[in-house]
């Protein structure tokens, strides 16, 4: 049985369920009661609503599962969740209904499949329109019941998206169940994608409802969190995390903390990192949004490694890629994040896309972008994060297009990543010339080579 994705997450039905209720002091202008009930397909359920203005209006946002007469009398259609929707004037409030099967659920109920989001694909121009479903890895997934939305169960997709329940004791409940994927992580670093910093809700997404009265397997399912939904932007950091995370474990086991990332479709915030948690823009006025591009994400982890495992005193600000008069804590904190960002996505270009076009595009080995003709002349010196990023991919890359003059030294990570690690001791500021310091404890290229990769973009730095 293929699962259909429902076009909502159920984060939402969190967040809206607890409207017209602040926990205490002066009642809600609007109430519904009970908030959750479960309801047998074919039979009815009373809700009633106080408010303070008239008149009252109900509706059914599912009225395929459940449907809402005027006097606020629920009736259920088919398994699945339902919100029902009371409105007085400006103010709402939510029910939410489970419906389920008048026969008992399975006793030996078994659930399997691969779970997928929808990735935007990018080029240098930006979007190209194609949409590519992935596997969504190593995420949780729970079994819940419609009964009480109550969790049944729950796994960990793999590798390849793939998940599998064994057998499930659902014949105490009516029947009726579903999928629910997070946007979590819970190793090699646990990962979450939450909706902002208040909420903290956690995004998820619910396969097609599932009648298990009339069947024991449900195999070959396969939630997808699509573009469409709003949700794959979620699964789509997620995964970028994830690669971020993989490409820290082998250097460095288990040795980041926890990370949470707040974003929220639509919702137009600074993409950055703040010390305790990546913020990603959901979109603004001119349609750059930032959960599908990739590197710039990847950027964001890059800075959560460095603070957390290094040592970063960037005092911030103002920063960009034809600015070759940064300070340089500053061009050293961008441009460690934006050679990490090209490690963990393993190529050099980087693409900041909008709905329509680009915002920036350029290529870290060749250092030529459409969008700054004068990126290669302008990215020189210390003080220009680019002309760091470029010196950090030449020493680290294999010259995949070819040999350069300067470029003789194919270093991999590990001899940088020693070299970053080091930099956490001592007070002296973090720069590029610091880490070329310690780059110098213990040469991993001959000194000449490395030397000539800094000369090439003009960073001053001294021969032993």
């Amino acid at each position: 049985m293929t699962s259909r994705l429902r076009p909502f997450g159920l984060v939402l039905w969190v967040l809206l369920s607890a409207c017209g209720s602040d926990g205490g002091g002066d009642p809600p202008p609007i109430s519904v009661d009970p908030i959750q009930t479960t309801l047998v397909v074919g039979e009815t359920v009373k809700l009633t609503a106080v408010a303070n203005n008239s008149p009252i209006v109900w509706k059914s946002l599912d009225s395929g599962i459940a449907t809402v007469d005027g006097n606020g009398l629920v009736m259920g259609h088919q398994i699945g969740v339902a919100r029902i929707q009371v409105t007085s004037g400006v103010f709402s409030a939510m029910a939410t209904i489970g419906v389920v099967s008048p026969a008992p659920g399975s006793a030996q109920l078994t659930l399997s499949g691969t779970a997928y989001y929808e990735d935007r694909v990018l080029n240098e121009f930006g979007f190209t329109g194609e949409r590519t479903p992935k596997p969504i890895r190593w995420a949780v997934i729970h079994v819940v019941s419609t009964d009480g939305l109550t969790i049944l169960a729950t796994a960990t997709t793999g590798a390849d998206g793939a998940f599998a329940f064994p057998t499930i004791n659902n014949s105490n409940r009516q029947a009726g169940v579903y999928l629910q994927v997070m946007a979590e992580i819970n190793s090699p670093t646990p990962i979450t994608i939450q909706n902002d910093p208040l909420h903290r809700i956690p995004y998820s997404f619910i396969s097609a409802y599932m009648d298990d009265s009339r069947q024991d397997a449900f195999s070959d399912l396969s939630p997808t969190a699509t573009v469409r939904s709003l949700i794959g932007g979620a699964f789509n950091m997620l995964d970028v995390f994830l690669k971020g995370a993989e490409t820290v474990e082998p250097l460095c086991s288990a040795c980041l903390p926890p990370l949470v990332a707040y974003w929220e479709s639509g919702r137009d915030v600074t993409t950055g990192y703040d010390g305790d948690a990546i913020f990603v823009k959901g979109g603004d006025a001119y349609g750059d949004r930032d959960e599908y591009d990739d590197a710039i994400v990847a950027h964001e982890y890059g800075h959560f490694v460095l603070k957390n495992l290094s040592r970063d005193d960037s005092p911030g600000g103002t920063h960009g890629l034809t600015d070759s008069n940064q300070d340089p804590r500053l061009s050293w904190s961008e441009g460690w994040a934006t050679f990490f960002a090209s490690v963990v996505l393993g190529h050099p270009f980087h693409v900041d896309a909008k709905d329509i076009g680009i915002e920036l595009a350029f290529d870290l080995e060749t250092l030529f972008s459409l969008k700054v003709p004068s990126l290669k002349e302008d990215a020189i010196t210390a003080r220009s994060e680019i002309a760091v990023a470029s010196v950090l991919y030449d020493l680290y890359d294999t010259d995949v297009l070819g040999p350069e003059s300067h470029d003789k030294v194919t270093l991999g990570l590990a001899p940088i990543w020693q070299a970053v690690l080091q930099m956490r001791s001592g007070t002296a500021p973090t720069t590029i010339t610091l880490f070329w310091d310690q780059l110098l404890l213990a040469p991993p290229a001959p000194v000449d080579d490395m030397f000539n990769v800094f000369a090439e973009r003009q960073i001053a730095v001294v021969l032993p």
